[in-house]
C-alpha cells in the first residue's frame, strides 16, 4: 500500500523560524557579551593607569615643616638629593644668619650671647643632644664652625643641618579646587578631610582605607599620611575607579603636600668623624653640597 506524501505540518515551519531566531538572538548576545567584556577590559586598564599616576604624584608629596617658616626657608641652601623625611612639628631650632642668631622670636647677636638659652633648650627639649641647625645659605664657614664647637660643649653633641628641599609642581586644577580654595580660605574645620570622604563616596574600598587612618588618628592623634599614599591607589582600582579621580588627586595632593618642605642631615655622636675643612672665605652654600645623606658625624675645621 502507498502512503500519499502529506505536506508538513504548519507548526513545524513555525519551530525551524523560532529555532533560527533564536540562534541569531545567541550569536548576538555573544557578540554583546564580547564587546562588553573588551569594555570592562579597557575601563580596567585605564583605571589602573589613573591609580599608578596617582600613586607616583602622591609620593612626590613634601612634608611640613612646622619648624622652619617659609621666609627663613628661602634663605636655606637647595638640597633635592637628601632623602624625604616625615612631618617635622614645631623643634627647638636655631635659625643661623651672618648678623646673629635666632630662636623663635628671640635675637642673639653672637655665640656667647646664646649659650644660656642652649642650656635652657637642653634642659627641656626630649632629645637634649640633638640642636637643629637652619643656616642661611651666605653664613661664613667659620661662623658655623664655632657654633657647632660651642653647642658641643653645651652637649649638643648631634647637630641636625637643615636644607630647603625643591617643590614639585603642583597637578593640573580639578573642578573641586575652588572649592577647596574657599575651604582653606574659611580656614574651617576638618574642611578638607570632609571633602576627601566625600570625593571618595562613590568607592568603598577608599572610604575604608580613609576611616582606617581616621580611627587610627583617634588613638593616637598622629596622621599616619602612608595610609592614604599606599591605600588609596589600589583601592580605586578594587572599585574600578567609580569617582571622580582628578578631584581625588586635588584633595589628596592639598593634603599630604607642602610648600614648606625640608631636608635634613643629622650627626650620630657616637659615629665616627670624618673631618670637613673649608677656607675662612667659604659660605655655607659651599659647604652645604659636603653633607650628604652618608655623612653620620664630622669635625668642622677652618683651613
Amino acid at each position: 500500500m502507498t502512503i500519499p506524501n502529506r505536506p508538513a505540518p504548519r507548526w513545524s515551519a513555525e519551530v525551524s523560524a523560532m529555532r533560527a531566531l533564536r540562534r541569531a538572538l545567541s550569536i548576538t548576545a555573544c557578540l554583546v557579551a564580547i564587546a562588553g567584556c573588551g569594555a570592562s577590559k579597557e575601563k580596567q586598564a585605564r583605571c589602573r593607569a589613573q591609580a599608578d599616576e596617582l600613586g607616583r604624584m602622591l609620593a612626590t608629596a613634601e612634608r611640613h615643616d612646622y619648624s622652619v617658616s617659609s621666609e627663613l626657608r628661602a634663605t636655606l641652601a637647595m638640597r633635592g638629593d637628601l632623602p624625604r623625611h616625615p612631618e617635622v612639628f614645631d623643634r627647638p631650632t636655631i635659625y643661623v644668619q651672618q648678623t646673629g642668631y635666632r630662636i623663635h622670636d628671640d635675637s642673639f647677636p653672637d655665640v656667647r650671647a646664646l649659650v644660656e638659652r642652649l642650656k635652657d633648650i637642653r634642659r627641656h627639649d626630649r632629645d637634649p643632644r640633638v640642636l637643629v641647625l637652619a643656616i642661611d645659605a651666605r653664613t661664613p664657614w667659620p661662623q658655623v664652625v664655632e657654633l657647632v664647637r660651642v653647642a658641643a660643649t653645651e652637649g649638643f653633641s648631634s647637630p641636625a643641618f637643615v636644607f630647603a628641599a625643591p617643590v614639585p609642581p603642583d597637578p593640573p586644577r580639578a573642578p573641586i579646587d575652588d572649592e577647596i580654595d574657599k575651604t582653606l580660605a574659611a580656614g574651617s574645620p576638618g574642611g578638607l578631610g570632609n571633602i576627601l570622604r566625600r570625593t571618595l563616596a562613590g568607592c568603598s574600598a577608599a572610604t575604608r582605607v580613609y576611616d582606617d587612618m581616621m580611627s587610627e588618628y583617634a588613638k593616637t592623634t598622629l596622621v599616619n599620611e602612608s595610609l592614604l599614599v599606599n591605600g588609596i591607589p589600589p583601592a580605586l582600582v578594587e572599585c574600578g575607579c567609580d569617582v571622580d579621580v582628578a578631584n581625588v588627586r586635588a584633595v589628596l595632593w592639598r593634603i599630604l603636600h607642602s610648600t614648606n618642605a625640608t631636608r635634613e642631615v643629622r650627626f650620630d655622636a657616637d659615629a665616627p668623624k670624618r673631618q670637613i675643612a673649608l677656607p675662612a672665605q667659604a659660605t655655607w652654600q659651599d659647604a652645604a653640597p659636603l653633607f650628604v645623606s652618608s655623612l653620620t658625624n664630622a669635625e668642622l675645621v677652618v683651613k
